[in-house]
């Protein structure tokens, strides 16, 4: 292996965990921010069927 593609390696290695840990933490404080910012709530779940209009 080159001198390039281990830096190009380790590059792609670090910007995939930077992604990845970008995504999960979005994903975490979506579902346990407080109630005005989350979509659904435990006590009254928002189902929603579509309308028939």
């Amino acid at each position: 292996m080159t001198v390039s593609s281990i830096a190009a390696l380790i590059g792609s290695l670090i910007v995939g965990g930077v992604v990845g840990t970008v995504s999960l933490v979005g994903v975490i404080n979506s579902q346990t921010s407080p109630p005005s910012k989350s979509p659904v709530s435990v006590e009254k779940p928002a189902i929603d069927y579509g309308s028939n209009s």
